[in-house]
Parts: C-alpha cells; structure tokens; sequence
C-alpha cells in the first residue's frame, strides 16, 4: 500500500513571511498582494513586526487567501539599543506567529525594545497578552527557557510558530537547541541571501531535528523592499482555497518548501521510497546520519528516483528529501519520521 509524503495534488504557492508600511516595509499590503498574485501566488501570509489585525477580511477572495500574524523579536540585550550599528552586532531571535483562527488578534511574547523600534506609541494595547510575564509588555530574556515560555503561550493562544533566519539573527547552537513547541523553521530566507548572508539552513535543520524536534521547513521572501522577492515559497497541500483549509494543511505539515523545483509525489511502498519532480540534477534522501541516498544527472536531467528505506539495525530518526536543479535551485521536504513510516 501506498504511504504519499507529498501527494499527487494540487498544491497552492505561498509566501509566509513579509513585511508592508505598517513596520519596516517599503510596498503597501496592497501593492505586495497584486505582485505575488501575479507571480501565480495563491497563499500571503503578512507578518509585520510586532502589528497585526484581520487582513484576512480585506484581502482574502476566492483566489486568494491572506493569512494573519506577525513577527515578534528578541534581542540579546538588557536595554533597548536605539543605534542600528549597535544592534549589528546582537543576537536577536525572530519568530512568526500566524493565527489559526482569523478573528485572533492577540499578540503573545511583545518585548518594549521590539515594539518600539518600530511604533512610538502602542496602537492596540487590547491586542498584547503576556500570560506568563504581566504587565503590557513581556520582560523576555535572550535565553531558551523564555523563549519556550512565549512559544508555549503562543500555543496555547491558537498560533503556529516559527523560527525565522537564524544566521541573520547570529544564532548558535545553544540558542535554537532545545526550543520546543516550534511548527517550522526557515530553511530558506531570500531577503537575508540578498544581503549577502548565506540562510540555506540545511545544516541547521538536522542538528534541530537530531535535537528531538519535531519541525517542519518552509521557504520565504521576507520581503521588505523591491529586491527581495519571488525568491523562496512554499507549497501548501489544502484540500481548498479558504483560510480553514489552509491552517489545516499547515497543522498536519503537508506542505514542502522550494527556491525552484517541484515536487510531483513522493511515497513509500513495499521498503522504498519513490520521488518524482520536475527537472533535476541531484535527488537526495537524508536520514539524520552520515548515510544518503543520492541520485545524480549524468547525460541529461532526471526527474524520478527510488530510495531503499535504509530500515536496518541503525539509529534512523527521520527521512527527508532535497532536490536540487541545474541553476542550484532546491527543494526541501521535511523530515518525516521513522515512526511516521514504519509505525
């Protein structure tokens, strides 16, 4: 019997990080939703920092669905540090958080040094829970322990979270290892690359994953000017084109994220997987350790590959699959778990 990882269905492209006016933007939410729609987007998720309302209601139709969220920061400060070449320097961690529910306007986890970098004045204070902290704003440590505390939070208020660029935001091992809670992280950040920094998280994924963490990976814009776009998206498995629909896809992780390359189908039958994807010069299947699968073009691009399963006496965590077309573009799936496909 066939197991699909990615099925033979339609799958919607999404950008779920970006930023407008609203924080440090430089394009309208309009003007960025006409782009991507002709760019044959169907998924935008809006994540200005630390701003949210029901955008989903203005912009959402029939061809398009707007997700609400927002992105929260940490600095690894005891002050807020108002010079940006100060802050060049500082460890920070980023997060989007995007609401399940539309109506949930809720901001979990708002530092003052976050807020205030981009509003002098708080616009909607109804908006920021700190179950955990009190007060208006949270008192957030740069630490794990307080970021599991906000994660946790998040969760309980009805968000998906996500890790943003952690080699932008000069992030070390210590301080992605041990998160809990987390739905995905970046694999792929266009805006960061743009700037010359090199957010193919390949690497930091697995060290994630062999940390018990249970993510998956998504590939963004986070765009916030005119360079910094059409780079990396995800495709999303929703059943339909509404926002229920899609937060459902996300929830069970049927999605995979992409520079390039698309994924036909993926599956598991019989002690192998099988993959089909448009044109490519590499196809790999990892497991967490030294051993791959590996696939490589010879005269011309392929398209198909079948993996053993590597289901031996050997401590396998997970399978995950990349591919990789002749300009260096790639896609990423992520990790399904040996128990996922063995029981």
């Amino acid at each position: 019997m066939k197991k699909y990882l990615i099925e033979d269905k339609k799958y919607y492209k999404a950008n779920l990080h970006s930023h407008s006016t609203h924080s440090d933007g430089k394009l309208t939410i309009e003007e960025n939703i006409r782009e991507y729609k002709a760019k044959g987007y169907s998924i935008y998720a809006i994540t200005d920092h630390c701003y949210t309302e029901n955008f989903h209601k203005k912009f959402t139709n029939k061809d398009f669905v707007v997700i609400n969220g927002y992105e929260n920061v940490i600095w690894d400060s005891e002050k807020f540090v108002e010079d940006d070449k100060l802050r060049n320097s500082l460890k920070v961690y980023h997060f989007n958080f995007f609401a399940k529910n539309p109506e949930n306007l809720v901001m979990v986890g708002i530092n003052y040094d976050g807020y205030h970098r981009f509003f002098e004045k708080v616009l909607h204070p109804e908006n920021i829970k700190n179950e955990y902290y009190g007060g208006e704003f949270a008192k957030l440590k740069y630490s794990v322990d307080c970021v599991n505390k906000m994660i946790e939070q998040a969760n309980k208020a009805g968000f998906l979270v996500q890790y943003n660029h952690p080699v932008w935001s000069l992030n070390e091992p210590k301080d992605y290892l041990g998160l809990k809670g987390l739905w995905a992280m970046e694999i792929y950040n266009t805006d960061c690359n743009q700037l010359g920094l090199n957010e193919e998280n390949e690497y930091i994924y697995d060290l994630m994953l062999r940390d018990g963490q249970d993510l998956c990976v998504t590939a963004n814009d986070d765009n916030h000017g005119f360079a910094d776009r059409f780079g990396g998206f995800s495709m999303i498995g929703a059943n339909e084109l509404t926002y229920e629909a899609v937060i459902s896809a996300m929830e069970r992780k049927d999605l995979y994220a992409s520079t390039g390359p698309l994924i036909e189908y993926i599956y598991y039958e019989n002690g192998k997987f099988f993959i089909k994807c448009t044109d490519a010069v590499k196809i790999v299947m990892l497991c967490g350790g030294r051993r791959a699968r590996v696939l490589r073009a010879t005269d011309k691009e392929i398209n198909y590959a079948e993996f053993d399963d590597f289901n031996e006496p050997v401590d396998l965590k997970y399978y995950r699959f990349e591919i990789t077309d002749k300009n260096g573009k790639k896609a990423y799936t992520r990790a399904y778990l040996k128990k996922e496909i063995h029981g």
